[in-house]
């Protein structure tokens, strides 16, 4: 058996003493798994790592016998009998393990082990919260290498011996930015509603806080990272972040595409997080954002939704709704969506949509959602009497100039 352990102390000493000398709790930075604590965004904006996966071949992995994961096994397996499963891996005792894939799930990082021809695959894929315990927060350089060393420390703890730094090839990569804005989050995704481009682009919006763009090897998406913070602290009962945090994500979906744009037959760990390669993170975030969405220095015609009016409309209806529930609970978010509603349907449109589309049968339960429903669209809708007296003064014009600079700023 190689000793892997050696290997990698070889390559870098300083960085992989690091991680075996200290605990899981003194890699993370910011626990933010605690109930009732606020998440918390970089002041920094800083565009950082978020996602990697991660492939390697299992003739560069030494696997103990003690090595456990789950295995599942063909369907068409029976009594023991493999069926059409194949041998996974043959661990360092000769014992051959048999199936269709072998798993192993922790809480910041997946092992998928699959087979491939006459070898297999070790998948792995890990996210910012495997440090920071937070997808919000993202991952420097250093944080990068320490969290991937942390992975193959982990590994060899539990039997599985390998170098990913230097024999596993990125198949993954998302590369974002935070971004405190001014206004709610849809007032400026909503700005691309109907961005003219080819079809090969394929534009999409999910609802007001969501816009993705880009073809079969990559992809930019824009979306209300606070939104999605609340909804999970929802879920566990913690306190709620700010709704006005844009996510920016540039996504290299397939490995050939992360080849090309690193200029590498195959991009390893070890090649990412060196000092002058890690550089062109930030440029090509930039630089995707600046070559689809953000190309001209003001909106150019046809390119926004909005017009004018509809923005200013828009926020008030944000700062109105933010007077009736905290911004990013659960409440706050049903007005929004009420207030939308009713200002393009009516009070009693909406009421009518409802009663089509959620009210789900004639059960108390539905007349009570359709109740607490009309309450709240009645509430909500009474925004729209009431906007002429005070407007702000945001434009479409200015919340483009605003999203454009804190995205490509240096």
């Amino acid at each position: 058996m190689r000793d892997y352990s050696e290997r990698s102390q070889c390559a870098n000493e300083g960085a992989l003493a690091r991680v075996e000398g200290r605990s899981r709790a003194d890699l993370s930075k910011s626990n933010n798994r605690q109930i009732g604590q606020i998440v918390s965004f970089p002041a920094s904006q800083a565009i950082g790592v978020d996602t990697i996966h991660l492939t390697l071949s299992t003739t560069y992995a030494d696997i103990d016998p003690s090595f456990r994961a789950r295995v599942t096994m063909s369907a068409n397996s029976d009594d023991g009998d493999a069926g059409s499963s194949c041998i996974l891996y043959t661990d360092t005792s000769g014992r051959p393990v048999i199936g269709d894939r072998a798993v192993l799930n922790t809480p910041d990082w997946q092992m998928t082990l699959l087979p491939l021809g006459s070898e297999a695959n070790l998948l792995i894929q890990t996210s910012a919260k495997a440090f920071t315990d937070n997808n919000a927060v993202l991952l420097t350089r250093q944080a990068t290498e320490l969290t991937l060393r942390q992975i193959e420390y982990e590994l060899r703890e539990r039997g599985l011996h390998c170098d990913l730094m230097n024999d596993a090839h990125i198949r993954r990569l998302d590369i974002a930015r935070n971004v405190a804005l001014s206004h709610n989050v849809p007032a400026y995704v909503g700005l691309f509603r109907e961005m003219p481009t080819t079809a090969r682009m394929r534009p999409h919006m999910d609802g007001e806080g969501y816009f993705r763009v880009g073809s079969g090897g990559w992809q930019l998406a824009l979306y209300d990272k606070g939104q999605e913070q609340a909804e999970k602290a929802t879920k566990s009962r913690a306190a709620l972040p700010s709704s006005k945090v844009l996510r920016g994500e540039l996504r290299f979906l397939k490995s050939r595409e992360i080849a090309s744009r690193f200029d590498v037959k195959k991009l390893s760990p070890r090649q990412l997080v060196e000092k002058e390669r890690f550089a062109q993170v930030p440029e090509m975030f930039r630089d995707a954002l600046q070559s689809t969405l953000l190309a001209e220095e003001r909106p150019p015609r046809g390119h926004m939704a909005m017009s004018d009016e509809t923005v200013k409309l828009w926020a008030e209806v944000q700062k109105r709704v933010a007077t009736m529930a905290a911004p990013g609970t659960a409440k706050y978010y049903r007005l929004m969506h009420h207030a939308m509603l009713a200002g393009a349907a009516g009070a009693d449109g909406a009421r009518q949509w409802f009663s089509e589309n959620l009210a789900s049968g004639d059960t108390e339960a539905a007349k009570r959602r359709q109740q607490r429903f009309n309450k709240e669209v009645k509430q909500a809708g009474a925004i729209f009497d009431a906007t002429e007296d005070e407007s702000t003064p945001a434009t479409r014009t200015e919340l483009y100039t605003e999203l454009r600079t804190e995205l490509l700023k240096e």
